[in-house]
């Protein structure tokens, strides 16, 4: 025969200390627990990015705690007009600059090299050109090509860890008491006595 069973639930904020913070350790991850919680820092890092000349960017990352974890970017493409201007060193690549007003070609991309780990260290800048000109320049131009190559990548990797820095800063926030109770509250959840989540609640009728 079937039966009826009444039990008192409670609001987060209703519980005792001890409880509450059971309830929010069981919660932990209730903001983490999909991408949305690092959407954000990767849409404000894709425009940085952008604004440094990287195109086709892809953001990726592992954390937090254990090793080779880290983030980096790779990119289909990189104007290197606007890095050099972004970066502030086109007085240091002349020769280029130069061919390029002549409408000589100088482009490059980001690549990773491991498919295992995508920390700081898996990713490279490859930089190319098309010139083929007077010798005597092309010299110069493979050269700056080269430094410019070690440039942008010794600087990738240096805003990759930046990227890491940020995606671990949100990530603790959105794991914070203060965020999870917030989180808890506005999908109104409520508990037992002891803290433990009362998965099914039933209103009854007046």
């Amino acid at each position: 025969m079937p039966k009826t069973i009444t039990t008192t639930v409670y609001e987060l904020n209703e519980l005792s200390l001890d409880a509450k913070k059971k309830a929010l350790e069981k919660h932990r991850d209730f903001n983490t627990d999909d991408e949305y919680w690092y959407r954000r820092v990767f849409e404000t890092w894709e425009e940085k990015l952008k604004e440094m000349g990287f195109e086709g960017i892809e953001i990726h990352f592992t954390g937090f705690w254990n090793q080779g974890d880290g983030a980096s970017f790779t990119a289909e493409g990189i104007n290197i007009r606007t890095f050099l201007k972004a970066a502030k060193i086109g007085k240091d690549y002349r020769t280029l600059t130069g061919i390029m007003s002549q409408d000589w070609s100088v482009w490059g991309s980001i690549y990773r090299q491991s498919s295992h780990y995508c920390h700081e260290n898996t990713v490279s800048a490859r930089v190319e050109t098309d010139y083929d000109g007077n010798w005597i320049v092309a010299e110069r131009v493979t050269k700056q090509v080269n430094d410019l190559e070690e440039y942008i990548t010794k600087r990738v990797r240096e805003l990759s860890k930046e990227i890491y820095r940020d995606l671990e800063k949100e990530y603790e926030f959105q794991t914070s008491d203060e965020a999870v109770a917030e989180a808890i509250i506005a999908h109104e959840l409520y508990f037992h006595k002891d803290g433990s989540y009362a998965r099914e609640v039933h209103y009854a009728q007046p």
